[in-house]
């Protein structure tokens, strides 16, 4: 083999991991809070995803909804879903989760709410409430 083609050939590995390296550290991992964190101040960067996920079994009428009032030019929610459990046994609760993404700099509040949909008078049996300030 060429000395040249060698060269290449060394180039190209290592510019494979580097790309490989430099994949793992891209934004860092999307933080996951949950239930526990309701109430506290969730600092982020314009283009952060966090994820929120709270135990939940649908299957008993009360489910997990977002409230109004969040400001849509500073978080945005990229999605909203619950995943039934896995497990063998009856009534295991299974997860919501939520993922939003940091727009721009400010400062909104998520609000999410347990109860059942069909209940509109009636006030939540839980309610969470989690600060965003988007830097």
């Amino acid at each position: 083999m060429s000395i040249k083609r060698l060269s290449h050939l060394a180039t190209g590995l290592v510019l494979l991991l580097l790309a490989i390296v430099l994949a793992g550290c891209g934004g860092g991992a999307v933080k996951k809070y949950t239930e526990a964190n309701s109430g506290s101040t969730i600092e982020l960067k314009a283009g952060d995803e966090i994820n929120i996920v709270l135990e939940s079994d649908e299957s008993t009428g009360y489910v997990w909804s977002q409230a109004d009032g969040m400001d849509t030019r500073v978080v945005e929610k990229v999605s909203d879903q619950y995943y039934a459990s896995t497990s063998d046994k009856a009534g295991a609760p299974g997860e919501h989760t939520w993922i939003y993404k940091a727009l721009e700099q400010g400062e909104t509040k998520i609000k999410l709410n347990l109860g059942k949909p069909w209940e509109t008078d009636v006030v939540p049996l839980k309610s969470l409430t989690f600060t965003i300030k988007v830097t």
